[in-house]
């Protein structure tokens, strides 16, 4: 408690100029600690994004065409297999006929 009195003492004994000096120096100080801090992160938010862009999405990408011929080659069987079909009702039908 006494350091604090002593430090209001020394506060209230400033002049006006300094004591508008110290609170410019502080807001200033401030400032500088959160611009750095913004600047470092937005350095490790393009560096991931960066990361993202070179190593996963290339991988992603892969997949998703491997996703469409799959898909492809599952529909080409498909037509593959009505035709047989068709074409077998067919061989029945001039059978029957």
């Amino acid at each position: 408690m006494l350091a604090y009195v002593v430090n209001m003492e020394a506060y209230i004994a400033m002049k006006l100029r300094t004591r508008l000096l110290v609170g410019f120096l502080s807001v200033s100080a401030i400032v500088l600690i959160a611009g750095t801090i913004g600047i470092y992160t937005s350095e490790n938010i393009g560096a991931s994004a960066d990361l993202i862009l070179e190593e996963k999405v290339p991988v992603k990408d892969i997949s998703m065409e491997a996703i469409i011929f799959l898909i492809a080659g599952r529909d080409t069987a498909a037509e593959y297999m009505i035709q047989k079909i068709e074409a077998g009702n067919t061989r029945e039908n001039r059978k029957n006929n």
